[in-house]
């Protein structure tokens, strides 16, 4: 009996009402994403932030100046026109890194938006009349155009005719390009992209249009126009302190004695002087010679 007792005891004790026992419920394994882009797409971009400021710093100056050919060297100013998100921004720098090298437009969407806002891939070169002394586009787009075409045709051999498609996979800020006409317009002895460079900048752009295929003339003959330039202007600064003018006949050459500046000596003067005024020769992206011949008396 008392074995009985203690068995009943025992068993009271060790039993749990199904209502208290906890059941666990089963733990699910960690199922990853299906794969990285798929992770990276629903992500927004890493540069989102930055792009919607420069897209309202550009609705703004828009506003302002109705349309969005944007100076390089513009800020946008702490001032009420402007949204507090893009004040300070330097703008100008962020739409010429648009145009050069395609910055933060990987995306169709985003181009389209600038497109809206009447944004231009590519600015016109200004006229000679205007003294324009940048070229129509950047370096760097002429070259990345090259780059393209070479990929895509497998040399750098570019027609005369030759304009960037615009679609892919062309780069966005070289579409509508006429590549063929800056190849050609690159044996100019006096382009922009060459005369008036920093020092070494010219030789570095000769090297990456070499490497892709494109040669262009020597610097050394491309300097032969900046010393032609001088050698006119000294002639000029010498027919003034003799005649007190510079009323230059057309006809008019230089004498082969002292005063005259030993490189000028026999030069048609009268006829350089014509083409400066007819033709702008000389002087085409280069107002700071027009400037110094306006200031030496010579009327054009």
């Amino acid at each position: 009996m008392r074995r009985a007792l203690i068995l009943f005891c025992a068993a009271a004790t060790a039993y749990v009402p199904p209502a208290l026992v906890r059941r666990r419920r089963p733990v699910r394994p960690f199922a990853p994403p299906s794969s990285l882009a798929e992770a990276e797409a629903s992500a927004p971009p890493k540069d989102q932030a930055e792009w919607e400021a420069v897209v309202a710093a550009l609705e703004a100056y828009k506003k302002v100046h109705g349309d969005v050919r944007v100076p390089t060297r513009f800020a946008v100013p702490d001032d009420e026109e402007y949204p507090e998100v893009c004040r300070g921004l330097k703008l100008g720098q962020r739409v010429a890194s648009i145009r050069a090298t395609g910055r933060y437009v990987d995306d169709e969407g985003r181009r389209r938006q600038l497109e809206a806002l009447g944004f231009e891939w590519r600015l016109r070169r200004p006229s000679a009349s205007q003294g324009g002394a940048n070229p129509p586009e950047p370096f760097e787009v002429v070259v990345a155009a090259l780059e393209a075409y070479r990929a895509a045709h497998g040399d750098a051999v570019v027609p005369p005719n030759f304009v960037v498609p615009r679609n892919d996979p062309w780069p966005a800020a070289c579409r509508g390009l006429p590549l063929g006409a800056r190849i050609e317009s690159l044996a100019d002895p006096d382009h922009a992209y060459f005369e008036g460079a920093p020092p070494g900048v010219a030789e570095e752009r000769e090297a990456a249009l070499a490497a892709l295929g494109v040669v262009v003339k020597r610097a050394g003959a491309r300097q032969s126009t900046a010393r032609r330039f001088e050698i006119v202007y000294s002639a000029l600064s010498c027919f003034k302190e003799i005649n007190g003018h510079l009323n230059v006949q057309q006809t008019f050459v230089v004498p082969d004695e002292d005063p005259w500046p030993e490189a000028a000596r026999s030069m048609k003067l009268g006829s350089r002087v014509n083409a400066i005024r007819s033709h702008g020769t000389f002087l085409r992206r280069h107002p700071e010679r027009r400037q110094r011949l306006v200031d030496l008396g010579l009327s054009l």
